[in-house]
């Protein structure tokens, strides 16, 4: 089986960090980069060509909303979750209509986001 290639990217080392340890607990899912603001986001997700970007909403430089854009204007097959501590229908619209596949709570439980993850490569 083909594991899913995975791009975190988050301004927080510990959410990094904690997300590495979740997902790594899954043996079809591989971390193949981290960034930690929406510029670098896109030049790894241009560099790495990961199947899924699991993408942080607030972040100083650049966004995940705009990040989100610019990355699916370059190349749309790559599948991008929104994740934020924010439970909110207008970011979830912001997120979707800017090319996110999911927009998910930072509390979501872990394998709840590991079958977001599989289900948005489907």
């Amino acid at each position: 089986m083909e594991k899913i290639k995975l791009l975190i990217v988050d301004d927080l080392d510990h959410v990094r960090q904690g997300l590495k340890t979740l997902l790594n607990l899954s043996k079809d899912l591989e971390i193949i980069g981290e960034a930690v603001n929406g510029f670098e986001a896109i030049g790894m997700a241009l560099a790495l060509n990961p199947d899924v970007i699991l993408m942080d909403y607030e972040m100083p430089k650049l966004d995940g909303i705009e990040a989100t854009k610019i990355v699916k204007n370059y190349n749309p097959g790559i599948q991008i979750v929104m994740i934020s501590i924010h439970d909110s229908d207008e970011i979830r619209n912001k997120a979707v209509e800017a090319g996110a596949a999911a927009y998910e709570n930072k509390a979501i439980p872990a394998e709840e986001l590991m079958d977001k993850i599989r289900t948005v490569i489907k």
